[in-house]
């Protein structure tokens, strides 16, 4: 039964983790075209610092990745609590 339940707890975990890198795929694209094209397309903007821009991109994905690995890491903890095997704790 507690095999059962931390299996449950396991995908579920791993697809969170899954659904959090499609979410931050896609706000980090939304946010590169944002600095890339501006809010829109009829309106000049005026140039920045390309190098603070691909930070602040590259930071949000960073970010939603850390937020993966949470995910990941609670999947695995749950998978070796209940049926530890030496495969798996490799």
């Amino acid at each position: 039964m507690i095999n059962q339940v931390a299996g449950l707890l396991a995908l579920i975990l791993e697809g969170v983790s899954v659904f959090c890198i499609l979410v931050g795929l896609l706000s980090t694209l939304q946010l590169a075209a944002k600095q890339r094209w501006g809010r829109s397309p009829l309106i000049q903007r005026t140039p920045c610092d390309p190098e603070l821009s691909l930070s602040k991109v590259s930071l949000n994905f960073d970010l939603w990745l850390s937020l993966t690995l949470e995910f990941q890491l609670g999947a695995d903890i749950a998978h070796t609590t209940v049926a530890p095997s030496h495969f798996s704790l490799d």
